[in-house]
């Protein structure tokens, strides 16, 4: 079986309401290419370029303006948004935080309280806030799905509720 073929992409923020616009680059060199979805933390990537990479200079100037898709083979494994970086003694080390960054980090409403709320409850409000109330909102570009409310595995399906 052959090792599997990473390529990261990385487009401008050009589009609608912030979205994916204008191709910067696909850096096929990459290398150290991970990433991670977390149970109580954002999703996060990481890659590697040699310091002597020209995509080095071409990356600098979308630091926090950016999206980031990374491919394994022909399958996309993760999207979101490009942030900081850093150097160590070979390469430059790219990061990248996942769409969910953008809900986890936007603010309430002023005076917002949820009191025994349904997690759907919350999350929608945010979520509507971040669609059509904010101009300059980060997920105004993505299209709205379905929003359940979440259950409880023991005792049957009872609405997980917070406090």
């Amino acid at each position: 079986m052959a090792a599997p073929q990473y390529r990261v992409l990385v487009y401008d923020m050009t589009g609608a309401g912030f979205g994916p616009g204008n191709l910067i680059g696909e850096f096929a060199t990459a290398k150290n290419v991970g990433w991670g979805d977390y149970l109580l933390d954002v999703p996060e990537a990481f890659f590697t370029l040699n310091q002597d990479d020209p995509a080095v200079a071409t990356l600098r100037p979308y630091k926090d303006n950016a999206h980031i898709r990374i491919y394994r083979d022909s399958d996309l494994v993760w999207g979101g948004f490009l942030g900081e970086w850093d150097a160590n003694e070979t390469d430059a080390v790219f990061y990248g935080y996942g769409y969910l960054a953008a809900l986890y980090l936007m603010i309430s409403a002023w005076n917002v309280s949820y009191t025994n709320a349904q997690v759907n409850t919350i999350v929608s409000d945010a979520w509507t806030r971040a669609k059509t109330t904010l101009t300059s909102s980060l997920l105004a570009w993505v299209t709205t799905g379905t929003i359940e409310a979440p259950v409880t595995t023991s005792g049957g399906a009872t609405p997980l509720v917070l406090p």
